[in-house]
């Protein structure tokens, strides 16, 4: 019988051995398995911020088919298989600018160096390379105007500003800058 051992010491450190155990004398009386989540001291935190963008208000930007179900996919394996408990995990669904400034702004007043972020982005993005910059699109975006673009300067900043032991940045997007370069929103027409 397979058995996986995952343990998490007190700063976090996971360490994980797999093994078999040979139950050809087993009885239920002489073994006892007990599988569950992994215990995560009660000092470190994981937080999750989910961002899925599929529609987008302006008409000059085609909506999506894919984002809000990737995100909750990752929410679901979060939430069922990690140490990330419901209510420490962020889902906005076809977010504006300013709803993921406040949720980003909250992370800076609220979470400690013993906690760990987790940032999930799907949904537009663009790289303007004649001013070097890279943008998010949150719903409320139009082509025409970047007033409500999202910059990967101003993603920076938050991220340096939030205390946490680690962040991790994930982004599916047509977006580029500094962090990446890929497909984007075509601005020739």
């Amino acid at each position: 019988n397979p058995v996986k051992i995952v343990a998490i010491n007190n700063k976090g450190k996971v360490n994980e051995r797999a093994l078999t155990i040979n139950c050809a004398n087993c009885t239920a009386e002489n073994l006892f398995v007990s599988v569950q989540k992994p215990v995560v001291p009660v000092e470190q935190k994981y937080y999750a911020l989910l961002i899925g963008i599929n529609d987008y208000q302006s008409e000059d930007l085609k909506d999506l088919d894919n984002p809000i179900k990737d995100a909750q996919s990752l929410y679901d394996v979060l939430t069922s298989k990690y140490s990330f408990d419901k209510e420490n995990v962020t889902f906005l669904k076809n977010p504006t600018h300013a709803e993921i400034v406040t949720s980003l702004y909250g992370y800076s007043k609220n979470l400690t160096d013993k906690d760990n972020l987790l940032i999930f982005y799907a949904g537009h993005g663009w790289w303007d390379e004649k001013n070097q910059l890279g943008y998010w699109f949150p719903s409320d975006a139009s082509k025409n105007t970047p007033v409500n673009w999202f910059r990967n300067s101003e993603l920076r900043d938050y991220i340096t500003s939030i205390e946490a032991k680690h962040i991790l940045l994930i982004a599916d997007a047509c977006f580029g800058g500094a962090i990446f370069k890929s497909r984007g929103v075509d601005f020739t027409d």
